[in-house]
């Protein structure tokens, strides 16, 4: 994923949006937010004290709440 494409989910969504991503090496999808601005954004894992890079995001999608 490029700066520019989490430019246009930010533009899309909104900054206080909620996805699941996928990161490299991993099969599973965690609660991301990505933060920053001017073009310069990092992603903010919402469970735990985590910030990584857009290169390591495989997919994304919003998140969306379960209902029980």
């Amino acid at each position: 994923m490029t700066n520019d494409e989490m430019t246009a989910l930010v533009a899309l969504n909104g900054a206080d949006a909620v996805y699941d991503a996928r990161l490299s090496g991993y099969d599973i999808m965690v609660p991301v937010q990505i933060h920053g601005s001017d073009g310069h954004f990092v992603m903010k894992h919402q469970l735990k004290p985590m910030f990584f890079s857009s290169s390591m995001v495989m997919d994304i999608k919003l998140h969306e709440e379960k209902s029980h």
